[in-house]
């Protein structure tokens, strides 16, 4: 049990990480869209591991688990990986931003060169 909490808190810390900034990120307008992705890449990811949490109590107390197709415990070594991907497709949304703005940024302080007359 302590296992599987411990890992479903590991899996989401980025995630909760990820809905504070993409708060932040939506204020301002350069980032919104960029804020919309972060927030729901986070918000699936701390459900997927929920559901990994979930999946994984009826192994500690075998009086949780649900007979048949809707036991979890099948799935779940599936759904471990799954928040992991949501939270580098996170991380590569705001790369990709920041790339983006900083070429941007640097292509409107470029200034032409100034031509002097000799003379």
């Amino acid at each position: 049990m302590l296992l599987s909490a411990c890992g479903a808190a590991l899996l989401t810390r980025l995630a909760l990480a990820g809905v504070c900034l993409a708060k932040r990120l939506a204020a301002v307008e350069r980032w919104a869209r960029t804020g919309h992705v972060v927030r729901r890449c986070a918000v699936v990811a701390i459900g997927v591991a929920t559901a990994y949490l979930a999946a994984t109590l009826p192994d500690v107390f075998p009086s949780l688990a649900i007979p048949g197709v809707l036991d979890g415990r099948s799935v779940s070594g599936l759904m471990r990986p799954a928040p992991f991907g949501l939270e580098t497709l996170m991380l590569m949304a705001l790369a990709v931003h920041l790339l983006h703005v900083t070429v941007t940024s640097a292509r409107e302080r470029r200034e032409p060169a100034r031509v002097e007359a000799a003379g």
